[in-house]
């Protein structure tokens, strides 16, 4: 998906607990009945997850309370030694929020970016490297489905142009400028790193390494 989410309607209730809603084209993102019990269960039901992940994707932002939740039980879990990356495509909503965000701890919020763009984005791809738990926020997820589920579907650019863009190292970034840049990485790495082909100097080796690693710390599968 390459285009941004578009608000049709955008309002702001108040729960029966006193709490703020967003309604987002119709759709409620908390309950309106009692948003923060809603948060605490959610998270409850996805306590495993966050027990056995210290860095978590989550998809949606709403107002924060399941992201509040969230940050609670990462630091019973992890302690200070967590990282939450949140996507929220609709930027009022991080706008309006801003307030409750400013509190959050090792948090990092993309919004208002398309998917390519998003896949574009080096903390983001660095991120992704540490393979990270996926936390889908129901009702934003619903919301922004179409998004959402180009983000997870999306597959990204593996030209050598695309990878060197992305690299900071200068020396790879020299040796990538000397190959045709329309290829792929990995039909590169394939070439260089073949059964038969002898490692003849340095470049073979940082091209063998570079296998090895991505067979470790490539993202997970389903965020390609």
């Amino acid at each position: 998906m390459s285009t941004r989410f578009k608000i049709i309607s955008y309002e702001i209730k108040e729960s029966k607990t006193g709490e703020k809603i967003p309604v987002v084209n119709g759709i409620h993102l908390h309950s309106i009945y009692n948003p923060v019990k809603e948060a605490e269960n959610f998270i409850e039901e996805n306590s495993n997850l966050l027990k056995e992940n210290s860095n978590i994707l989550v998809l949606g932002l709403g107002f924060g309370y399941h992201i509040k939740e969230l940050i609670e039980r990462l630091k019973d879990f992890h302690g200070d030694s967590f990282q939450v990356f949140i996507i929220e495509p609709i930027d009022q909503l991080v706008n309006d929020s801003k307030e409750l965000l400013d509190s959050f701890k090792n948090t990092n919020i993309i919004t208002n970016l398309t998917v390519e763009e998003l896949y574009s984005d080096r903390e983001f791809i660095n991120f992704l490297v540490t393979k990270p738990a996926l936390l889908a926020h129901p009702s934003s997820f619903n919301l922004s489905k179409s998004y959402f589920t180009g983000l997870l579907k999306y597959k990204s650019d593996n030209s050598i142009d695309k990878s060197r863009y992305l690299l900071k190292n200068h020396l790879l970034k020299n040796i990538f400028s000397t190959y045709p840049q329309n290829i792929s990485l990995d039909k590169l790495v394939e070439t260089k790193c073949r059964n038969d082909k002898p490692i003849e100097g340095e470049i073979d080796y940082i091209f063998q390494i570079y296998k090895e690693l991505s067979k470790q710390t490539g993202p997970k599968e389903e965020l390609r």
